[in-house]
């Protein structure tokens, strides 16, 4: 029986809770990550995209820097079926243009600078609806991705200890806990202001 890299992850988070699945660098030093941490937070992820309306099949633009929210992104997206569109900021303004216009990705996942230059320069302003800043602020974007991570009623110790956490340590965070199906929505699709 054949699985998909989703479902390797989550044999790995339960096998494997412990074992370091990424070394981010955070400066000049390297942070683990846990199959069970990467797992947890693309749960997380995944349930936050979900409600903003990228669902299977929506084709999604991501343009983050390889690091922890660029795995748990990828991760998320595959986890719900979505087709991930990876851009390689090194193609250049015009090269990045004539990609999106031809994937037409229907969601937009980036940097607030990778949101700055789709508005600039009219990357797939056609089909782009859904927008999610890869940051703390939504930029004005439909969310971000702190905005995901932090949408559910947590205790301030919980809260603290979640991946991406402004006041998490430089340590591997306690693994966060997946998000159930009756998870409230952290708002409904919506036409992208980016």
């Amino acid at each position: 029986m054949s699985r998909t890299v989703a479902e390797h992850l989550a044999e790995r988070a339960r096998t494997h809770p412990a074992q370091v699945a990424l070394h981010i660098p955070v400066g000049s030093v390297h942070r683990s990550i846990t199959f069970a941490e990467l797992h947890a937070d693309s749960d997380t992820l995944a349930a936050g995209l979900q409600s903003v309306g990228i669902v299977a099949g929506t084709r999604v633009a991501l343009m983050v820097p390889p690091g922890l929210d660029f795995f748990s992104l990828t991760f998320a997206l595959f986890k719900i079926g979505a087709v991930p569109v990876l851009i390689d900021p090194g193609m250049g303004i015009k090269s990045l243009k004539a990609c999106l216009e031809q994937a037409e990705p229907e969601a937009f996942i980036g940097t607030a600078k990778a949101h700055l230059a789709r508005r600039l320069f009219g990357w797939a302003k056609r089909s782009v609806r859904i927008t999610v800043n890869a940051g703390e602020w939504k930029f004005f974007c439909t969310t971000s991705m702190a905005a995901m991570r932090f949408s559910l009623p947590l205790s301030e110790a919980e809260r603290g200890s979640r991946i991406g956490s402004p006041r998490s340590s430089s340590r591997a965070a306690a693994p966060a806990s997946p998000r159930g199906s009756n998870t409230p929505t952290l708002s409904s699709p919506r036409k992208s202001k980016c």
